[in-house]
């Protein structure tokens, strides 16, 4: 009997951006005293010490993940106070 190849299997995220991906998900929902670093390695399907190896703490991982979703919209904001800047000749 002939078996098929395997299927490629999908490139999974790294420990690292599902820990942060998870801390978002449970921020949004349960905000900063909702969430856990237990929490947040458990919806990551990483385990605690991982999460601990990343970050040493839920305030470095909490940081980690606004400053990640905050820095694209501050790079935007810049960009466009330099459009109206160089607009107005100043």
């Amino acid at each position: 009997m002939i078996s098929s190849p395997p299927k490629p299997a999908k490139p999974k995220l790294s420990t690292r951006r599902r820990l942060i991906d998870a801390t978002a998900r449970l921020f949004a929902e349960h905000g900063y005293n909702g969430l856990t670093m237990r929490s947040v390695a458990q919806e990551a399907d990483a385990n605690l010490a991982a999460a601990n190896y990343h970050f040493g703490s839920k305030d470095a991982l909490v940081l980690e993940m606004l400053r990640e979703r905050i820095q694209p919209i501050n790079k935007r904001r810049i960009a466009l106070l330099e459009e109206a800047r160089l607009r107005n000749g100043k």
